[in-house]
């Protein structure tokens, strides 16, 4: 195994690689369309491989070498050899302790093992110098196709559809520096545990209420300036019944966890203080309410997506991990319009916008976008950092703005899942819905509701959706998935 300053050096040179394809004036599909694109690639793999077999210091130091001088040639077929470079130090990277002279660990850097979380900003340690932030990328969700006399398993995305050559890379991803954006990866090691290839997981959509009456909006309209626009807008001043809201976010988890949820979350603007709470970097309320679960051998969600809190101007979403450790706060940076009321929701400004993407090894790249995020700037997540798994928690009237923009994501391979506060929309509602990659449909949550559209005499409610992590599609027919979704109820 490599010394840290080895794996430190093996990841930086990476950057400096991946540094020059991004200079690339074309598509950087492109660069296999290139002149003498298949010689030079393999003079590139042939030389790798020759300095690999003299030794982890040797080869450091040739590829040091190596990168400096492509850094300074002016011909094609540098971008060949850079790109090229990059594929083969990818196939190499393992995150697993090991003695396979074949694979190199970035375990020194990166010691993902145990049960807990890790959380990190990107391995290079040249982000300055290079523009580019690298963070791991492990296999998910897998669609196995098959045709007579043959199958084979791939991802669901597109071709070409990632941003620069993300697509070419199976171990590392990478994002262009940007100003405006701070990506912060959450790595759950060992949250999920395989029965077998083909065991699908369950998230849960709690909707939480019926009630119509739970969100205090300012009475008299704010300005509030846009992109150098001033509009009229509104803020929410409070939530009325908290401590109902409260014990219904705990009975709803109890629901779920009986489900086998393996996450759960709720909808947008109903949060409260009393789940708010942060104690020593855990949440106190979610953390009790887990232990006494676990008491009773039931096992909670490993991954909690709290109903969004807002308070001055920040509308966020708290993600608890299985032992109440806050792992983070996805917070909303698109406002929420009121067509007929001709009001803008009033949201603080972000000079840095905070995206977090939560990596579950074999299972799904999570990210969460609060409802008009979804709407208005969907694609970064999974065109730049590669998610698998898109929730959308809301507080919305719009119910078809979301139906229609369910199936956008499917090219890059990503599943939707969208859930709607039922007190959002006067009756019948349809609550949400999800858009299974690899499938040709879209689901709708009200096709499976059993609650007649109201609360009442209702201890708990989730919608529970089964996602494959092996879908099955038999060509040329598309992926079916029956059964997706259930809908649990716990009366009083």
């Amino acid at each position: 195994m490599p010394t840290k300053d080895a794996a430190q050096q093996y990841i930086d040179y990476l950057a400096r690689a991946i540094s020059l394809t991004e200079t690339f004036p074309d598509s950087l599909s492109r660069i296999q369309q290139l002149a003498d694109y298949k010689k030079f690639s393999k003079s590139a793999c042939d030389e790798m491989d020759n300095a690999w077999k003299k030794g982890t210091d040797q080869f450091l130091c040739f590829l040091s070498g190596l990168i400096d001088d492509l850094e300074k040639q002016t011909s094609d077929g540098r971008f060949i050899w850079a790109e090229a470079i990059c594929r083969w130090m990818d196939q190499r990277i393992t995150y697993v302790l090991t003695d396979d002279t074949t694979a190199f660990s970035l375990y020194p850097i990166f010691p993902l093992c145990g049960d807990h979380p890790i959380v990190l900003d990107h391995f290079n340690t040249n982000r300055a110098a290079t523009g580019i932030q690298i963070f791991p990328k492990f296999k998910t969700a897998s669609i196995l196709e098959r045709k007579p006399g043959a199958e084979w398993e791939r991802t669901g995305e597109s071709r070409n559809v990632h941003a620069g050559i993300n697509g070419l890379l199976k171990n590392v991803g990478y994002l262009k520096d940007s100003p405006n954006i701070s990506v912060h990866h959450i790595v759950v090691p060992y949250g999920y545990t395989e029965g077998g290839e083909e065991d699908p997981i369950t998230v849960a959509f709690c909707p939480l209420s019926s009630a119509d009456d739970h969100l205090i909006l300012q009475a008299t309209k704010t300005p509030v300036e846009y992109n150098g626009m001033k509009y009229d807008g509104r803020v929410l001043q409070g939530i009325r019944h908290e401590k109902e809201l409260t014990g219904r976010v705990e009975r709803d988890l109890r629901l779920a966890a009986e489900g086998g949820a393996f996450i759960a979350f709720f909808p947008e603007m109903l949060g409260t203080a009393g789940l708010e709470q942060d104690r020593n970097g855990f949440n106190p309320q979610i953390r009790q309410s887990y232990l006494s679960m676990m008491k009773e051998s039931i096992s909670p969600p490993t991954l909690t997506f709290l109903p969004s809190y807002w308070r001055d101007g920040h509308n966020s979403v708290t993600i608890v991990y299985q032992d109440g450790k806050i792992l983070g706060r996805q917070e909303k940076y698109v406002p929420y319009e009121d067509a007929g009321g001709h009001w803008i929701e009033v949201l603080a400004p972000a000079e840095v916008q905070d995206i977090y993407l939560i990596h579950v090894p074999g299972v799904h790249r999570i990210a969460v976008m609060i409802c008009a995020d979804f709407l208005e700037k969907n694609e970064f997540v999974c065109e730049s950092l590669g998610a698998t798994l898109v929730l959308v928690p809301s507080y919305t009237p719009g119910e078809e703005d979301f139906i229609n923009a369910l199936p956008r994501l499917k090219r890059y391979g990503a599943t939707v899942i969208w859930g709607n506060c039922c007190g959002a929309r006067a009756a019948p509602r349809v609550i949400g819905g999800c858009s299974i990659a690899g499938t040709d449909d879209c689901r709708r949550f009200c096709d499976r509701r059993s609650c007649g559209d109201s609360c009442d005499g209702r201890k708990a409610c989730a919608f529970l959706v089964s996602l494959p992590l092996r879908l099955v599609r038999d060509k040329p027919g598309g992926g079916k998935w029956e059964n997706a979704i259930r809908h649990c109820l716990a009366d009083e």
